[in-house]
C-alpha cells in the first residue's frame, strides 16, 4: 500500500528500524512496570512459573512480550496511516495529509 514496511526494511538489509522498535518496546515495558510497582492500584501477576525471578512486580519472562508489542503497534499504525490519510483528505482538509508514518 506504499506505507513504511518492516518487511521492506528487512529485505533491503536494514534492520535499524526493527532494532529500534524492539529496544523501545523493552524500555517502555521496564518503565511501565516501574510505575506499576509503585502505584496503589496496580497489576498483580499470578501464574505458576517464574514467580521467584521478578523485576518490580512482573516475573522476568513477562518482559519478553513488550518488544513484539512495539512491533505490532508500528505495523498497525503503518497499515492504518494511509487509510486515515485518505479519510482526512475526503473530509476537505487542506494541505499535506495529517496522518504520516513516522520515520524512526
Amino acid at each position: 500500500m506504499g506505507s513504511e514496511s518492516l518487511w521492506r526494511d528487512i529485505r533491503s538489509g536494514d534492520l535499524s528500524r526493527l532494532a529500534s522498535l524492539l529496544g523501545a518496546g523493552w524500555v517502555c515495558g521496564i518503565l511501565w512496570e516501574f510505575w506499576n510497582y509503585w502505584a496503589e492500584a496496580r497489576w498483580v501477576y499470578t501464574f505458576p512459573i517464574g514467580q521467584e525471578w521478578k523485576l518490580f512486580a512482573m516475573p522476568l519472562p513477562g518482559y519478553l512480550g513488550f518488544p513484539p508489542f512495539a512491533v505490532e503497534c508500528f505495523v498497525l499504525f503503518s497499515f492504518l496511516a494511509p487509510l486515515l490519510s485518505a479519510l482526512a483528505g475526503k473530509r476537505g482538509r487542506k494541505g499535506e495529509a495529517r496522518w504520516k508514518v513516522l520515520q524512526l
